[in-house]
């Protein structure tokens, strides 16, 4: 509609609007803007919060979701993680606990990790699920890994696998 007569109307959507800034040490990202947890096996998306991260450590809140119109419900996800190098390898423990209105809260322990041999890339995640939802049992693993190879500047090769268990319901 925008140029139309009159070149009246709207034809701007905003994505993210965020404060990208260094404290110290840290950086921190607080407004809308984007993250991902665990590779996006646990989140991976836009969010209303806080991003703090400095030397290997990052944390995160995100407010997921407000007051909804039907009931008064709110959403609080809350992240943690540490990235250890060693030589050639990153592990990278996590913590993530979501807070729901009421008594539900669910929560998500796990590690990732990252590395190099021989010319392949590799990376393996591992997470544990668990916590409370009305009378659900939650209660569940994922273990993910992948691999890359480089043969040309112009082939490589790619795999990965996943596995995830839960309540068979």
């Amino acid at each position: 509609q925008y140029g139309d007569i009159g070149a009246d109307g709207v034809a701007v959507e905003v994505k993210n609007t965020y404060a990208d800034f260094n404290l110290g040490a840290a950086n921190v990202k607080l407004g809308t803007h984007g993250g991902t947890i665990q590779r996006g096996f646990v989140f991976s998306d836009d969010f209303s919060g806080v991003t703090a991260a400095a030397g290997g450590f990052a944390a995160l809140y995100a407010k997921v979701e407000e007051n909804d119109d039907a009931a008064s419900f709110d959403v609080d996800l809350y992240h943690a993680r540490y990235a250890i190098g060693l030589d050639g390898l990153t592990i990278t423990p996590n913590v993530t606990y979501v807070d729901q209105t009421g008594d539900d809260s669910l929560w998500y322990l796990g590690a990732d990790l990252d590395g190099t041999a021989a010319g392949v890339a590799y990376w393996a995640t591992f997470i544990y699920n668990g916590g409370e939802q009305t009378n659900n049992d939650v209660s569940a693993i994922l273990l993910g890994a992948g691999a890359s190879m480089d043969l040309s500047d112009a082939f490589s090769v790619h795999g990965q696998a996943v596995y995830a268990s839960g309540d068979d319901d």
